[in-house]
């Protein structure tokens, strides 16, 4: 090794401390899920169950969230950096840096579609920016070693020309990433008034991580502790970490948005110190009817079908139109915590059938269709294909619980009638 190597290899072996993280409770296992490849092998319905029972902590988080008051502070200092001219940045890695990204869209998006005064819309849509470890690459792959580094994180956010007057929101799951905490170092350098938004409990930061602890005890910097608890699965997804996140981020934007609008002719439904008790109500109504025993069944049957398509060589493509991003961020996310490689199987031609499924909040189209890989031997006169168990879903449509928001249309999917799959006896949803 050279000298620069053996240099290198001793600074990093100096804080190597800051970067085992096996202790936060972003990187704990929930109690209710340890076995939950298990619960799959008995029934997938078991295993949503088991998934749906974690979100429950997202649920009470964000009613302490609500009644912190900290939704209508937040959204108080972005109405008033806005309404100054000011800009909102939203800051963030992997998980979060991908929850940047759709918080600006859900801004633009709003303003480009709202009636009224198109000058007053237009300046609204530009005011906000995202700043993700890794640029729009790893919108669509996950890039490594960028969030290990806070100089990136300054010099992305300071080259978007952050300064006096803008609004900082550092998002990072953990509450230790290097590249955020360096986006809000740079924010406050530049005289940007900076919130930071994490999910693990202060005084367990505070004592394991000193680049947290620096943040945290820096009066200037106002602290958002969303800590939900333990994950339903252990990896990068940290899913009701984002999920937590995303709610509390979103219900800050709407209240922003009522302030902007109570003195304009467009207005707004709300007032502001409603938006966090309507959004919570929504959340809880949600949450029930993701749990009721008819969804999950409907959702447990498109994940074995999801599954068994992959073992066989076909692969899945996501029509999402405005809902890309959502999608984006689901599909990256899987690929350094999940493996869909699997054992070979025979997979017959597609027949492709529709299901209607109710979305719960989505007012967008989604289709999924399954598509086989030319390359496999799927011919169909094969005469293993008949000795495969089939998986046959009738073309009766699959009802949830009534859903009470007005616009929710129905989500087109074309679905793989016929594929090899092993059917779990357990599972109540293919009775």
């Amino acid at each position: 090794m050279s000298a620069a190597s053996d240099r290198r290899t001793a600074e990093f072996l100096a804080i190597a401390d800051q970067f085992r993280l096996g202790h936060l409770v972003t990187e704990s296992a929930h109690p209710l899920t340890r076995d939950l490849s298990g619960a799959a092998e008995a029934g997938v319905d078991r295993a949503l169950e088991l998934l749906f029972a974690v979100d429950a902590d997202v649920v009470e988080g964000f009613r302490r969230f609500t009644a912190s008051g900290l939704a209508l502070e937040m959204g108080n200092a972005a109405a008033e950096a806005l309404s100054r001219g000011g800009r909102l940045f939203f800051t963030g890695c992997g998980a979060t840096g991908r929850l940047s990204i759709q918080l600006d869209s859900i801004w633009r998006k709003y303003w480009r579609r709202m009636d009224g005064d198109a000058a007053y819309a237009a300046d609204m849509a530009d005011r906000t920016f995202s700043v993700m470890a890794g640029g729009d690459f790893a919108l669509i792959k996950s890039v490594e070693g960028f969030e290990d580094y806070a100089s990136f994180g300054k010099k992305q956010i300071t080259d978007l020309g952050v300064g006096p007057g803008d609004v900082v929101f550092a998002i990072t799951e953990g509450g230790e990433t290097s590249f955020v905490i360096g986006t809000a170092w740079a924010g406050l350098e530049a005289g940007a008034k900076v919130y930071f938004v994490y999910n693990n409990p202060d005084d367990l930061l505070r004592s394991r991580v000193a680049r947290s602890r620096e943040v945290l005890d820096d009066d200037r910097i106002r602290n958002v502790n969303l800590t939900t608890g333990p994950m339903a699965i252990r990896g990068s997804t940290r899913m009701q970490a984002t999920s937590s996140e995303l709610i509390a981020m979103v219900t800050v934007l709407e209240t922003a948005l009522c302030l902007l609008l109570r003195s304009r002719p467009e207005g707004h439904p709300l007032t502001p110190e409603r938006v966090g008790p309507h959004t919570l109500a929504a959340l809880e109504q949600a949450h029930a009817e993701l749990k009721a025993p008819s969804f999950v069944c409907s959702l447990a049957r498109l994940a074995t079908l999801e599954e068994a398509a992959y073992r066989c060589g076909a692969k899945a493509t996501y029509h999402a139109d405005g809902l890309g991003i959502d999608v984006l961020t689901d599909t990256t996310e899987r690929s350094p915590t999940f493996c869909t490689a699997g054992k070979p199987f025979i997979c017959p031609p597609p027949e492709l059938i529709t299901l209607p499924l109710p979305s719960l909040t989505i007012n967008l189209e989604v289709r999924l269709l399954l598509i086989p890989i030319p390359t496999l031997p799927c011919k169909k006169d094969d005469p293993q294909i008949d000795k495969l168990p089939a998986l046959n879903i009738p073309p009766a449509p699959i009802v949830a619980p009534p859903l009470t928001s007005k616009s929710l249309p129905t989500w087109r999917l074309f679905l793989v009638d016929k594929v090899p799959v092993s059917i779990p006896p357990a599972s109540n949803c293919w009775m």
